[in-house]
């Protein structure tokens, strides 16, 4: 490893406590680049002391490198015990932005990481307002199995497809967040209920053109019939 490289690293190591990298370390991290990430992927390891962890999310949020966007959703989906860990690396995910957004949901598909992590990723990108047909596929597969992540993120964007969702769980939703399910029912029963009146209406325009045409129809063959 590079030498430069690896002294950071150890000041890294060193740097025990729990606000950010020092600025230093964290310029020396940054200007290293693609010397110090090896390194400082190691460091994300739940083996690893919490505050090792910490920083070198913080420091890969600020390098940015493509090669360390996997394994940092890997590392928050698999659920770090610290809080400190997760919002770290969550942060650290965000700073990636927008072009991040499909490889942070492929991560959020992947069902050997827990529920409530994969549903937390889903957030990231609800909240930055991104769009992807499998978002609303996800909450609703998830919700279930992490019903408070899954309430929340329902709540802040709000489907008609809920109320059915929340219809087939409701013992789940009710026992653990009754509050929260009724906000987010009374948020989606609206659309729901705009939904049908606007499938009706469609319904309606339908028969009533075939019904237009059908009396067309019976009018030309009168004319027919008389004009005989």
């Amino acid at each position: 490893m590079d030498p430069v490289a690896l002294q950071f690293l150890q000041e890294l190591d060193a740097a025990a406590g729990e606000g950010e990298l020092p600025s230093s370390v964290m310029s020396g991290l940054v200007m290293c680049g693609d010397d110090a990430l090896p390194g400082l992927l190691e460091r994300l390891d739940p083996e690893r002391p919490t505050h090792q962890q910490r920083h070198a999310a913080q420091a890969l949020g600020r390098i940015q490198a493509d090669e360390a966007l996997v394994p940092l959703i890997h590392a928050f989906a698999s659920a770090p015990p610290d809080p400190s860990i997760t919002r770290a690396i969550g942060s650290a995910i965000r700073a990636y932005g927008a072009a991040a957004h499909p490889v942070i949901l492929e991560g959020a598909s992947r069902e050997a990481y827990l529920p409530a992590g994969r549903l937390t990723l889903v957030g990231m990108v609800v909240t930055a307002g991104g769009e992807d047909p499998r978002i609303d596929d996800l909450v609703a597969e998830l919700a279930p199995k992490a019903p408070r992540v899954g309430l929340l993120l329902m709540k802040e964007r709000p489907r008609a497809r809920w109320i059915e969702v929340i219809r087939d769980h409701r013992d789940v939703f009710r026992v653990t967040e009754p509050g929260l399910m009724a906000e987010v029912s009374l948020l989606c029963l609206p659309l729901a209920q705009a939904t049908r009146a606007e499938h009706m209406e469609a319904l309606e325009k339908v028969l009533s053109k075939q019904e237009a045409y059908a009396a067309e129809v019976m009018a030309r063959m009168k004319k027919k019939t008389d004009d005989a």
